[in-house]
């Protein structure tokens, strides 16, 4: 099986051979490396600006309530 990545073949690991879930990058396999340098990057980056919406809604909330009073 290649990556879906970088197309180099998915090395099998412990019996292993179907790589990691590609996503958000892409809807296929890849193997460790990109797994390790682009696909986990990626999902922290997205992760973070999820968190980062979040606060700022709490934040426009608890500004809207301080003007309120």
């Amino acid at each position: 099986m290649k990556c879906c990545l970088c197309k180099n073949e998915i090395e099998k690991q412990k019996g292993w051979d179907l790589g990691n879930n590609a996503m958000p990058l892409m809807d296929g396999r890849c193997c460790n490396k990109c797994n390790n340098t682009k696909v986990i990057p990626a999902r922290i980056k997205k992760s973070i600006k999820k968190i980062d919406k979040g606060l700022d809604e709490t934040i426009k909330k608890i500004i809207k309530k301080s003007i309120k009073k």
